[in-house]
C-alpha cells in the first residue's frame, strides 16, 4: 500500500510541468469500477513512462510490457473495489489514527523526500500523499473485518491438521549437526593471541570473554547452538573439534575469534511439540489467504469493471 503512495506523490512531480493537452490525456479512463474510473495518470503513478525507456528495459517485448500494465491496472481496481466496500460498510478513521500513520511514515522518509514533501510550493504533492495515506488506513481497518465476512473455509487450525502438515513435510524439520560455541572477539591479531596464550596458561575462557570480548551477541561470548551454514567458512574446523576444545586464533570480517567448543548435537529431526506454534502460524495464514482470495471473488462478482484495453496497450 506505501508503494501506491509513493506513486501518487511522484505523479504529482512528474507532472507538474504537463501542458494541458498532457494533463487530458492523463485523466482518459482506462477502468470503470462501479461508478468511479481510473484514469492513465493513476497507472502512470505506478509505473511512470520514463521508466519503459531506461535501457534495462529495452528487451522488454511489447506482450510483456502490455502484462505488466494490465497487471499493476487489476491491482488499481482490487484497491479501487476495496475503498468502495469501505465505504459500504461505512468504516472510518478517527484523526487519531490518521495523524499516527502520517507521523510514522514521515519519521521513515529520508530528510531530502521529507524536505521536498513539506515546502509551501508542493501542497498539491502533500495532499496526494495524505489522501494516499488516508486510503491505505481505510483498506486495513477493512481487511481487519476479514474474519467477521462469511466463508465456507474453517479458520480454526485443528490439531490434526498440525499432524497432518508435520508429517506431509518431513523434510522442513531435519536439522543439521550443531555446536554450541563461546567466543572471544578482540580487533587485532595481537591482542588475540596474547588472550589465547594466556588461556593455555590456565586463565579462566568465560571471565577471560566476558572481560575483553567486543562482540555484543547476547552477553557478548555465548553463541548457543549453530549449524555449520550458521557460521563464518574459517570455522568449519570447529566441526571436527572435540567438546571443550578451544581453537587457536580465527581471523574473519568480523574480528579475530578465539572459540571454544561447548557440547555437540548430532543431526536430528525436530519433534512436532518443538515446531507446532510454527506450523499453527503457516496454517492460520493459508487459511487467511484463502479466505481473502473467496471474498475478493465475491466482490469482484458484484462489482461492474470494465476496461480499455486499446487505452491500455497505448500507454504500455
Amino acid at each position: 500500500m506505501n508503494a501506491l503512495s509513493v506513486g501518487l506523490l511522484l505523479l504529482t512531480v512528474l507532472c507538474s510541468g504537463c501542458s494541458k493537452t498532457e494533463s487530458v490525456s492523463m485523466q482518459a479512463s482506462l477502468a470503470r469500477v462501479n461508478d468511479e474510473t481510473i484514469t492513465v495518470a493513476e497507472l502512470m503513478a505506478l509505473s511512470p513512462e520514463e521508466d519503459r525507456k531506461h535501457p534495462l528495459n529495452a528487451g522488454t517485448s511489447e506482450e510483456e510490457r502490455f502484462a505488466l500494465q494490465h497487471a499493476l491496472l487489476e491491482h488499481l481496481i482490487e484497491r479501487k473495489m476495496l475503498l468502495q466496500e469501505a465505504k459500504r460498510l461505512n468504516i472510518q478513521l478517527t484523526q487519531k489514527e490518521f495523524d499516527a500513520k502520517i507521523s510514522e511514515m514521515k519519521a521513515a522518509m529520508d530528510e531530502q523526500a521529507l524536505s521536498q514533501l513539506m515546502r509551501k510550493e508542493e501542497t498539491e504533492a502533500r495532499e496526494a500523499f495524505e489522501a494516499a495515506t488516508k486510503s491505505d488506513l481505510l483498506i486495513e481497518k477493512l481487511l481487519k473485518h476479514l474474519p467477521e465476512q462469511s466463508s465456507s473455509k474453517p479458520r480454526v487450525v485443528s490439531e490434526q491438521e498440525i499432524q497432518d502438515y508435520y508429517e506431509s513435510h518431513p523434510e522442513e524439520w531435519e536439522v543439521g549437526e550443531e555446536l554450541k560455541l563461546w567466543q572471544i572477539v578482540t580487533q587485532t591479531k595481537e591482542e588475540a593471541e596474547t588472550l589465547y596464550l594466556s588461556i593455555l596458561d590456565g586463565a579462566d575462557f568465560e571471565e577471560t570473554a566476558k572481560a575483553n570480548s567486543k562482540q555484543s551477541v547476547g552477553d557478548g561470548v555465548e553463541l548457543g547452538y549453530l549449524q555449520k551454514q550458521a557460521t563464518p567458512i574459517e570455522f568449519d574446523s570447529l566441526f571436527r573439534a572435540e567438546i571443550g576444545e578451544i581453537s587457536p586464533v580465527i581471523k574473519t570480517e568480523f574480528g579475530y575469534h578465539i572459540v571454544r567448543v561447548e557440547d555437540r548435537r548430532p543431526a536430528r529431526t525436530r519433534a512436532l511439540k518443538e515446531v507446532r506454534d510454527r506450523i499453527a502460524r503457516t496454517l492460520k495464514d493459508k487459511k487467511r489467504e484463502e479466505v481473502f482470495t473467496e471474498w475478493m471473488s465475491k466482490l469482484r462478482q458484484r462489482t461492474e469493471v470494465s476496461i480499455d484495453e486499446a487505452l491500455l496497450k497505448k500507454h504500455s
